[in-house]
């Protein structure tokens, strides 16, 4: 990694045994959120239609870095190493989320700095999704991975950004 990311660690996640429905999972609060998320963008790109729904998954590692320094996310992704090693999955960011329901310590961040994904909409393309813990619970927005937007890099806290460790066969 190059002076934009530094890999903190990696984590496995358990296979998950059912389908993960985008609208029940966050939109009836299953996952503890709070009430006015998830935001806009999320809403309109995850729950369009029947929503987003995930098939069972399986076992898989996830790496999660540090910020260091402000970039926009196709910066980040392109220092991922490209769409494929970037993208994850609701699934993994949802039970991420569940293990740290209440704030306990764990991978995601709990200082209100956000917490990055890369997960493909209903309509198959590549979003950012962001979990923040702010007063008490997980705030959920979304925005393009093609927006100006740069995330910060602050003093206090850096963001966290989570991609998939994709294993090369020999």
């Amino acid at each position: 990694m190059s002076a934009i990311l530094k890999t903190v660690g990696t984590i496995v996640m358990s296979a998950s045994a059912e389908k993960l429905v985008a609208k029940t999972k966050f939109g009836r609060g299953e996952v503890k959120a709070r009430p006015n998320c998830p935001r806009k963008n999320f809403n309109i790109w995850f729950f369009a239609g029947d929503g987003k729904v995930e098939e069972p998954q399986d076992e898989q590692t996830l790496c999660y870095h540090e910020l260091c320094q402000p970039c926009c996310n196709s910066s980040i992704i392109d220092e991922l190493g490209g769409e494929a090693k970037a993208e994850t999955t609701l699934t993994v960011m949802s039970s991420l989320m569940k293990m740290q329901e209440n704030r306990e310590r764990g991978v995601l961040l709990t200082n209100a700095m956000a917490n990055i994904f890369y997960v493909r909409d209903v309509a198959g393309t590549l979003r950012t999704v962001y979990v923040s813990w702010i007063d008490g619970s997980w705030r959920i927005g979304a925005m393009t991975t093609h927006s100006s937007f740069k995330w910060s890099h602050r003093g206090f806290g850096n963001c966290r950004v989570f991609s998939r460790q994709v294993h090369s066969k020999a």
